[in-house]
Formats: structure tokens, C-alpha cells, sequence
């Protein structure tokens, strides 16, 4: 199923209608992961391009916050 604007603005209207007005705007360089779209100024939607990568957002959230997570130089 191709990854549209009227797909994404579903889960702001139905999960979040505090947002359901945003603007919505696909990213020129969505990434290979996620199709990466705008959603109003602070906030952005990635959905998974692929079933194996729907865990990939989470596992983000979970690693990146912590403190003592340190990158190698140069991968920031």
C-alpha cells in the first residue's frame, strides 16, 4: 500500500484530533525506513515504509532519550 498524505492524515484525525488541523506535508527526503511527513511546525509523522521496520520508532524512543548513550564520533 503506497504511503500518501491521505493515508497519514487519518491518525491525527481519528488518534489525535488535537492535530487533525495541522498542516501535513510529505518530507522531499522521506528517508528508506519511514515515509517522514510534517505535521504542522513542531511535530512530524513517520510511518513504516515496511512491516519489518513498524518496531524501528519505538525502539528509537526507547535507546536515543537515555543519558549515558553515547554515539561513536562522527555518527551524530
Amino acid at each position: 500500500m503506497p504511503i500518501d498524505a491521505t493515508l497519514v492524515r487519518r491518525l491525527p484525525t481519528t488518534r489525535f484530533p488535537q492535530w487533525a488541523d495541522l498542516p501535513l506535508a510529505p518530507l522531499q527526503q522521506p528517508g528508506m525506513d519511514n515515509a517522514t511527513f510534517r505535521l504542522g511546525h513542531d511535530l512530524s509523522v513517520r510511518p513504516p515504509r515496511y512491516p519489518h521496520w513498524a518496531g524501528q520508532a519505538h525502539r528509537e524512543h526507547r535507546r536515543l532519550p537515555r543519558p549515558d548513550l553515547r554515539l561513536p564520533e562522527g555518527q551524530v
